[in-house]
């Protein structure tokens, strides 16, 4: 499926009867945020109608949001698309045998869940809102009215007194959100362990087409392999970031532990990806300060190794599994792990906080390959072909 035009995607919506936002960045870029799973569904760097979307979306969305389709129904059927909150870790939460990763499923209370509009500030700040109840299959325990709230706003200038990048930046096509997410668990215990996770899907192309993932590290640093199983064809280790392939022929994920991000401890996960011909190039990219900052406080376990090192920034992509056969879908995610929920001072309840921005930029091939090496502050990137 090629990817969906910003004029296609709000006559499906709007034809669904399906409510939605539309962020405009000064004229030049827009975002759509829908209240059904209060999400970032399209992101478009450029102003035309026929811009196509920056984010994946999956071919069956009219079935989704007609109700025709479940969210999460069958392997691959996953959801409308576009970037998503979830609740980590996984384990505890999504398998309904947590001891042995198995049985994967998605709680629905979260996502899609039960959002509603609470407030847009005209149309340029959309605040979401969400309440549901929360099986931690792993502890035995439900929490009840867990709290998920979500704004979106646009980001106009993504690298304030960067000067080199901005000589770049009228080269390029840009479009960009900040989002503020927020969790609240009222009747939780103290030792309850529950954090936020921000996950966008990203689109490798038509068949054939290959996306490269890239994640800035330390020096000597690489990424934990969260499935097993990946090779040097997938998965690629330099002195200062790794690459992961993102072409929907196989499962896998990667991830990153805190101590392994770098200065400044901000996260960044970019995705190099094809555009409108071979000469050009799109961007996406995930980022947040509001991270994990030492295994003790990162949260989610890899299924290869549940007692090794966990990862704060992830990326996943989806491929057949075990049988060839079953229908799946062609799409990667870059993920990060946020801050996880703590006491507040009064002690009545768990909450965190944090602040991601979810930025798109679209140009010519050299000039995003530049703009991406100064953006992550590394050296040269080489893209999987």
């Amino acid at each position: 499926m090629a990817r969906i035009t910003k004029s296609d995607l709000l006559s499906c919506l709007r034809g669904a009867g399906a409510e939605c936002a539309e962020i405009s960045m000064g004229g030049r870029c827009s975002a759509i945020a829908t209240t059904r799973g209060a999400r970032i569904l399209g992101l478009f760097a450029g102003k035309d109608p026929d811009t196509p979307n920056a984010l994946w979306t999956n071919e069956m969305i009219s079935d989704l949001l007609a109700g025709k389709l479940r969210d999460w129904e069958g392997e691959g059927a996953g959801s409308t698309g576009g970037e998503r909150l979830w609740i980590g870790p996984e384990r505890p939460f999504y398998y309904r045998r947590p001891e042995t990763f198995e049985d994967w499923f998605c709680p629905c209370g979260m996502d899609p869940g039960n959002y509603r509009l609470v407030s847009d500030e005209g149309g340029h700040a959309p605040t979401y809102e969400n309440v549901f109840d929360l099986e931690d299959i792993r502890a035995g325990r439900t929490y009840r009215n867990v709290r998920l709230t979500r704004q979106f706003k646009a980001v106009s200038d993504p690298f304030p007194g960067r000067h080199a990048l901005k000589a770049i930046l009228p080269r390029l096509h840009y479009a960009g959100v900040r989002k503020t997410d927020s969790i609240e668990l009222a009747d939780a215990p103290a030792d309850a362990k529950i954090n936020l996770w921000t996950l966008a899907l990203v689109d490798p192309g038509a068949p054939g087409g290959v996306g490269t993932v890239v994640v800035p590290v330390q020096s000597g640093a690489g990424a934990i392999d969260y499935f097993g199983g990946l090779t040097g064809e997938r998965l690629v280790t330099r002195k200062d970031h790794v690459t992961f392939r993102i072409d929907g022929g196989a499962i896998g994920k990667i991830g990153i532990r805190p101590e392994d991000i770098g200065p400044g401890h901000k996260a960044q996960i970019a995705a190099f990806l094809p555009s409108r011909s071979k000469s050009r190039l799109l961007l996406v990219l995930q980022r947040s300060s509001d991270v994990p900052r030492d295994q003790s406080e990162c949260l989610d376990e890899a299924k290869a190794n549940p007692a090794g090192p966990k990862g704060a920034i992830q990326s996943y992509n989806n491929g057949p599994g075990a049988d060839p056969k079953a229908p799946y879908k062609r799409f990667g995610e870059i993920e990060i792990q946020l801050v996880a929920a703590r006491p507040t001072d009064d002690g009545r309840k768990l909450a965190a906080t944090a602040v991601s921005d979810l930025l798109a930029f679209e140009g010519p091939r050299e000039d995003i390959l530049t703009f991406g090496r100064l953006v992550l502050g590394v050296g040269e990137i080489r893209l999987f072909e």
